[in-house]
This record gives structure tokens, sequence and C-alpha cells, in this order.
């Protein structure tokens, strides 16, 4: 037992560290998804959500690609405008220890929580498997929470949409735009959402995109009790 305690603080010195290395000011921060109307007339999300972020995005090159920066890691998971194949464990390690830290500090309720995660915008079978690494550190930080259900495999892309930081690169980029209903139209849902309470988890919340928003009036569609989201990151300015 003494070395188990002892082998448990080890892992705990080490992900404090791996978070510590983020240069960024940490702030885990409650914020309001209100409800979200298009010019259409469609209803995007319906009523306020709970939402949580650990830090700040700031949009612009030297961000991207400065080391230590939470802009840098997640770029560097994403990795597909520019491939960062020798950053790749550095990255997942610092956001697979982010969220063993915070999402045990989102408020729940007393039932368990079901942590679902917003796909990617293409079908995950488009993508080279050292393009899932945000998908991989999610599922590995629930399957060592038991407070937590696991829910990464709840939504599943099956019609490609458009990617929204590819704008920001000369890819080319095929798919649907984002609109009220393209999750419930691109998506299969699980029917283990049903009357749930769950957290829904995406990389970076960006302001009138809608892709969170959409997503999560997607679960409350398809019967999910509650859902309360958490990005790692929230989008303040573009450069």
């Amino acid at each position: 037992m003494h070395n188990m305690n002892l082998v448990n603080q080890s892992n705990l010195i080490n992900r404090l560290n791996s978070i510590n290395q983020v240069t960024n000011l940490y702030r885990m921060e409650k914020f309001i998804l209100e409800p979200v109307v298009e010019s259409t007339g469609k209803k995007v999300l319906n009523a306020q959500v709970n939402a949580y972020c650990s830090y700040f995005y700031e949009t612009g090159l030297s961000q991207y690609s400065t080391p230590g920066r939470i802009e840098h890691a997640i770029w560097t998971l994403k990795n597909d405008v520019r491939p960062f194949p020798s950053n790749l464990d550095n990255a997942g390690s610092l956001i697979y220890n982010v969220f063993r830290r915070d999402l045990i500090r989102i408020p729940r309720g007393e039932s368990k929580m079901l942590v679902c995660m917003v796909p990617r915008a293409k079908k995950i079978t488009e993508y080279q498997p050292d393009q899932l690494h945000f998908r991989k550190m999610l599922n590995n930080a629930l399957n060592n929470m038991s407070c937590f259900d696991n829910g990464v495999d709840c939504i599943t892309r099956i019609v490609n949409t458009k990617t929204t930081h590819a704008r920001f690169s000369n890819q080319i980029d095929q798919g649907l735009s984002p609109h009220a209903g393209i999750t419930l139209k691109t998506c299969q849902i699980s029917e283990k959402v049903r009357g749930r309470d769950i957290s829904l988890v995406d990389d970076v919340y960006t302001p009138s995109i809608n892709i969170d928003e959409d997503c999560i009036q997607a679960l409350l569609d398809c019967g999910a009790k509650s859902v309360t989201f958490y990005a790692v990151a929230k989008t303040i300015k573009r450069n």
C-alpha cells in the first residue's frame, strides 16, 4: 500500500509539472451559452447552458508556434494544417493532465455524468491515428476517472462537414457548412445519452460558430436529461 501511495504521488507530481509548463494564465471559468437563433429563424440552441473553460485561446501565428502555449498544444493535436509529429507526445500529455485536473471541477449532480465529445469535422475514417490524439487523451483520462462514464464514442460523425479552422490555411475543404441541425444531420448519436446528465467536451469554444451549441441541442433532442459544456480553451480574439 505504501509503494502504491508513492506511485500515485509521483504520478500527481508529473501531472502538475506537465500542466505548469503552460504559459497561458490558468483560470477555470464559468460562462453561459445563450439560446441561438439563425438569421433564417431556425433555432440552434433552445435554452441557456452552463459552460466552463480552463484557458483563453488567442489566435495568431505566434501563439500556435510557441511551445508552452495552450494554442500550440491544441493545434499540435489537430495535426492537419501543419504536421507536428515530434511534439505530439508532449502535447497529448499536457491535454490529458488538464482533463484529469479540470473535469472533476465541473459541478455535477448525484448521478454519474456521461462525458461525450464533439466529434471532428470529418468522418473518423478520414483521419490518421496521429490526428485523433485529443480524442485519445480524453478517452485515456476517462478510463482513469471512476467518477464519470466514458461516452467518447457516443457521437460519431458519419457525413463530412467543413473544418472551421481550415479557412486559415490553403486546404481544400469539402462538406456541409455549420447550420442549425447539422449535428443530427451528420452524426450518429448513441441511445446511451437518453436520460443522462452529460458533460460535452471540445478542444476550443469559439463564439458565433455555433457548432458546440448545435451539438448540445442534438443531445437534448435525443433525450439527454441535461448537458453541461466544457472546452479546454475559449477563443477571445481573432487576428
